[in-house]
């Protein structure tokens, strides 16, 4: 009969028996649990190799000595300069300054409007304008916005406005159709149409002013002007 042979405890394994039968016997004495003892040196040099371990791709790419929190810092995009331009950013200061307007605007501009003409828009502003008028000689313009004639003489009319003395009132009455100056107890055949009202005295000049014949009106007006 073969005898079964009884399996020999290495001596790691035997070592491994004895160390947990004195922690177990340390642990009932002293009631805590004892560090763990230090790995191996062989454990300690394989954690530092993965620690150090480099991927290949990265070591290809240039070291920087720049610290990681400047670099950081000049990761941020630094405002452009306001005379870059790009779609849909801010143009250039040339491009949305306003163009300086041309000589002809600027003195249209700087002629301000009659001071002393008065828009009369009823019969009973006009009789109080005009027929009631006993100090001022009173001049009356009959016009139409859509007469190509009144706009020839609208210059030269504006510049006798502000030529004229005080002492000689200026009325606008605005004509859309002949029909319209019938309450006036007025007729007015055609526009630009001109009337001389003199205090006392009533109408004393009317007529037709065009280009042409407008001169003709400012002389007769200042004769009534100086009183001749």
């Amino acid at each position: 009969m073969m005898r079964s042979k009884a399996k020999v405890p290495s001596s790691s394994s035997a070592l491994v028996g004895v160390l947990v039968g004195v922690i177990t016997a340390s642990s009932i004495v002293h009631g805590f649990t004892p560090l763990p003892s230090p790995p191996p040196s062989s454990q300690v040099t394989s954690s530092i190799a993965v620690s150090l371990y480099i991927d290949p791709i990265d070591a290809t790419k240039p070291a920087s000595s720049t610290p990681a929190s400047q670099q950081n810092q000049n990761s941020v995009p630094s405002p452009k300069s306001s005379g870059s331009s790009s779609s849909g950013s801010a143009r250039s200061v040339d491009s949305v300054r306003p163009k300086s307007a041309s000589p002809s605007r600027r003195r249209r501009r700087q002629q301000p409007a009659p001071t002393h003409t008065i828009a009369v828009e009823s019969p009973a502003e006009f009789d109080a304008q005009v027929r009631s008028e006993a100090d001022k000689l009173v001049v009356v313009r009959f016009h139409s916005p859509y007469c190509p004639a009144c706009k020839s003489i609208s210059v030269s009319y504006d510049k006798l406005v502000k030529t004229s003395s005080s002492e000689v009132k200026f009325v606008d009455v605005t004509v859309m159709d002949r029909n319209d100056l019938i309450p006036y107890g007025l007729d007015v055949p055609a526009t630009p149409y001109g009337q001389i009202w003199y205090p006392g005295a009533g109408l004393v000049e009317q007529s037709a002013i065009p280009r042409r014949q407008f001169s003709k009106f400012k002389k007769i007006l200042k004769w009534y002007a100086k009183g001749e």
